[in-house]
């Protein structure tokens, strides 16, 4: 019988002396190898000849090249590769140490400290990997070596290479399979052709298992029972065979082994950023499994927990579903920001990440806040699962994480259980009492929330066509429940829209029925602070400024986060030539709002107080800060022509003047003169510089 090692000695005699067989696997078998050209020892694997004789030389030697080009700290790189005596080889670097499943046979579960940092060093590799897109398929403590602190990981393309050689995905024609069963996804054993870089994280995900654990999931079961059972059950969780798992850490690890691919990290990148988040524990806890990082220097932090809620991914479909998710963003903003002990940002302003993979600390500095809340939701068949993680950003630590299943009748239930998580991670002391004031009104009928939700997003966009997309969904809102107060007021705010911005031929009408709407609101929704801010924004276009006041104070007394009541009592303090209380208003709302595309309006309301106040220098700036939001505005352009006026800036009010007529020609000196005189006494100021620039009083 020939022996395997003289064989290989002799095909491969002058370029490497072949010493000793270190292993075998299911496709090649692995030899210690001295590399006689470089001097140095290299692990020269020899494919197995069943797999080899599948492939053909040319073909696997041609695809496993597109792997040499990896080159990254935690991925063993591709020295050689090549075809002699028969035998198909390729050659790696030769590593002293153990392999992770030596490591595991040896010593069972391993330290959480330790598990955690394997996971970052091969989560990182395959974050590498996958970026030039290569797939590993065979992710096993096997193909994972130990050096010291650190994991690399072995192997990668080499499956790819040889299924894409045979042009079988799974060998069935050789009789062999690519991967290994036990680590393998459903839709990997069930030689489904059509794999993408989700199979590697799966397999991870029982890694990640056996580490914590000391078994897999579905341990014991056959292959064929294995298949099943990841299909139809989920696997218990990893913190029930070991209860000291960090909560971030156990979710992590179960998200990955969900059965459809779709339900799990969609990205290694997206799980690189998850796992390096729980190697960091919050700020004074200490530091058992990495040093917390410094608050960025730029973030100001108020007094008080401050908070965002970052819209949730939609993993239930297409972007119609995504109305689901932001109710339930919506529901949980509303409930904390009741809060008086929290400093929460507004939706408007939070929504901007939408859809995006945003870095956490730079959300923190744009937002000014210290933790974020984000998770997805996925609906179907009548069945909700909500993932939640509350994050601190300025260490990069989870605070708190959950995964919560109910049905659809239970939405409620489940945002309120979010909600008092949420709340007593920030403050622990803080009492049920406070959230359960603080929840929201539900209505009866499911279908008036899922109009009403889809209504939501466009009610703010200050644009006609979408304040009608909203007007029809609200509508068939209250067609199911008549006196659902969230879409009563909503739909209020919509006609006094169509009031204030002419959209509409009868604007007493339009405003008569906000008004009719709104006190309806407030009837049945009685001090909820949206529906009492929507009133008083209403009496406020009637110009009943007393009314109008006792009502947003009252609104932000209760919700004291609300960034749209603290503009609307700026401008009633502007109506009522009260400039100085005005301003802190409007700032409020620009700090609880900052991204807000609507924050045009407070710069405006700015602008406008100091018109008032006789300061048309700082009105200026004001107003042409508005106009970096909307800068294609006549009526804000208006204003920085009457301020200018106002400052005695001729030459500048006469050219802003010239460009003005120019873009509008049927702009009258009477529209733009009267467009944001809010008193006689602006009027009185603004007279002589008026008369001096040849312009009507």
């Amino acid at each position: 019988m020939l022996d395997p090692l003289a064989h290989l000695n002799g095909a491969l005699a002058g370029r490497y002396r072949v010493e000793r067989q270190l292993g075998e696997g299911g496709m090649a078998t692995v030899y210690l190898a001295a590399d006689l050209r470089h001097g140095r020892k290299v692990a020269l694997k020899v494919l197995n000849p069943e797999i080899a004789a599948a492939a053909g030389a040319d073909r696997f030697l041609a695809e496993i090249e597109t792997t040499a080009g990896l080159q990254h700290p935690h991925i063993l790189p591709l020295f050689d590769s090549g075809e002699a005596g028969g035998v198909l080889y390729y050659v790696m670097p030769y590593i002293e140490g153990e392999t992770l499943r030596e490591r595991l046979d040896r010593e069972g579960e391993l330290p959480i400290a330790e598990v955690m940092h394997i996971l970052r060093d091969v989560v990182d590799a395959l974050t590498e990997a996958h970026a030039k897109g290569v797939l590993h398929r065979d992710i096993k403590p096997a193909n994972i070596l130990l050096r010291g602190r650190h994991a690399l990981v072995t192997d990668f393309g080499v499956a790819k290479a040889v299924s894409a050689a045979t042009g079988h995905g799974d060998l069935t024609a050789a009789g062999v399979s690519i991967g290994t069963p036990a680590y393998m996804a459903p839709e990997q054993a069930a030689a489904d052709h059509n794999l993408d870089l989700r199979v590697d994280l799966y397999a991870l995900g029982v890694v990640a298992y056996e580490l914590l654990a000391g078994r897999r999931p579905f341990e014991g079961l056959t292959p064929r029972q294995r298949l099943t059972a990841q299909v139809v059950d989920a696997p218990r969780s990893v913190a029930e065979y070991r209860a000291s798992t960090p909560p971030v850490l156990a979710a992590a690890v179960m998200r990955c082994l969900e059965a459809r691919p779709a339900d799990r990290w969609q990205s290694a990148e997206a799980l690189l950023r998850e796992i390096e988040a729980a190697i960091t524990p919050p700020a004074g806890v200490g530091a058992p499994f990495g040093e917390p990082a410094s608050i960025p220097p730029a973030l100001a932090l108020p007094d008080k927990p401050s908070i965002a809620v970052l819209p949730f991914d939609n993993l239930s479909g297409g972007p119609e579903q995504d109305f689901f998710a932001d109710g339930l963003v919506e529901d949980i903003t509303a409930t904390l920001s009741r809060i008086r002990s929290f400093f929460v940002i507004a939706r408007n302003s939070a929504c901007r990440y939408k859809g995006e993979a945003v870095d956490l600390a730079r959300v923190g500095n744009e937002l000014g806040v210290r933790y974020v809340l984000e998770g997805s939701v996925q609906e179907a068949g009548g069945r909700v699962r909500i993932s939640v993680q509350l994050i601190d950003v300025t260490s990069g630590a989870h605070v708190w994480a959950d995964r919560l299943d109910g049905t659809l009748e239970d939405v409620f239930d489940l945002q309120d259980r979010i909600s008092e998580r949420v709340a007593g991670a920030l403050q622990p002391s803080i009492r049920l009492a406070e959230i359960e004031r603080a929840r929201r009104k539900r209505p009866q009928d499911l279908g008036a929330y899922d109009y009403t939700m889809r209504a939501m997003p466009l009610v703010w966009v200050l644009e006609e066509r979408s304040r009608d997309e909203a007007l029809e969904l609200l509508a068939r809102a209250l067609a199911a429940e008549p006196e659902y107060p969230l879409a009563l007021s909503l739909a209020a705010w919509c006609h006094a829209q169509g009031s204030v911005y002419n959209w509409t031929d009868d604007a007493e009408s339009a405003c008569a029925t906000a008004l009719e709407l709104a006190e309806k609101a407030a009837e049945v929704g009685t001090e909820d602070p949206l529906i009492l801010a929507v009133l008083g924004t209403v009496h406020c276009f009637l110009r009943n400024n007393g009314t109008a006041r006792v009502l947003l104070e009252r609104a932000v007394t209760l919700d004291p986060n609300g960034a749209w009541a603290w503009s609307r009592l700026g401008w009633v303090e502007n109506y009522s030539d009260r400039p100085e209380r005005a301003i802190p208003h409007f700032e409020r709302a620009l700090r609880l709002s900052p991204l807000d595309p609507t924050n045009f309006n407070n710069y405006v309301g700015i602008g406008a107080a100091n018109e008032i106040a006789g300061r048309f220098g700082d009105a200026v700036a004001s107003y042409r800060r508005a106009l970096q939001e909307r800068p294609h505005a006549e009526w804000i352009l208006r204003n920085v022509v009457t301020a200018l006026v106002g400052a005695g800036r001729m030459d500048e009010a006469s050219a802003e003047l010239t460009r003005l007529t120019a873009a509008y020609p049927d702009l009258t000196v009477t529209k733009y003169k009267a467009a944001m005189v809010f008193s006689s006494a602006t009027l009185e100021r603004m007279g002589e510089n008026l008369r001096k620039a040849g312009l009507p009083e």
